[in-house]
């Protein structure tokens, strides 16, 4: 199982997009995605299919530490991180876009992003981070707010933003997922 969550990192982050280190994996020869820096100490979120496949996968790590976003993404940033247990940087969320289209990555989407605030809820996070492409951030998450400049990254926009964790928008957002669950099973959603 755990074997499967990080082949599906690599296909996403390394293989298919172009947007893994592919250094840090060829030289051993490595087909799944384990790159996380020791201190991360990172949870880790996956979303499967009905068949139990990983199709979804996305971690968050406490800003006790240095983040990936201060570590490899610095100049989206405007100043540096507070160091805080309660604001946390959600990285690497990947959907597995050979398998799904359409309404069933929409779902994944909001599958993985309920999953993180609940646990954040749980867990007393004040704040949630991530650095995104831009078209996600103006479709997704509107209600996140930028960190810094908008950059190109990878050949594509990207932008840093930070949220306050709302357990009202996270309710929203679970009655959202619950709706569009309840579409695909009437076929209703494309």
């Amino acid at each position: 199982e755990l074997e499967a969550y990080h082949k599906l990192r690599h296909d996403i982050f390394v293989s298919l997009s172009g947007l893994g280190r592919t250094d840090l994996y060829a030289a051993a020869g490595q087909e799944t995605d384990i790159w996380d820096l020791p201190h991360f100490n990172p949870v880790h979120f996956v979303v499967r299919d009905d068949d139990e496949v990983p199709v979804g996968v996305g971690r968050m790590t406490s800003a006790i530490r240095p983040t990936m976003m201060e570590i490899l993404y610095s100049d989206f940033l405007d100043g540096s991180i507070q160091r805080r247990a309660d604001l946390w940087e959600i990285q690497r969320v990947g959907i597995d876009l050979m398998r799904l289209s359409g309404a069933m990555r929409e779902r994944v989407f909001l599958e993985l992003f309920t999953q993180m605030e609940a646990f954040a809820l749980r867990n007393g996070v004040q704040q949630l981070m991530l650095l995104t492409f831009e078209g996600i951030w103006n479709k997704r998450l509107p209600d996140m707010r930028r960190m810094g400049p908008s950059g190109i990254h990878l050949g594509f926009p990207h932008v840093a933003v930070i949220n306050e964790l709302d357990p009202a928008g996270h309710a929203e957002r679970c009655r959202e997922l619950e709706a569009l669950n309840q579409l695909i099973e009437k076929g209703e959603a494309a």
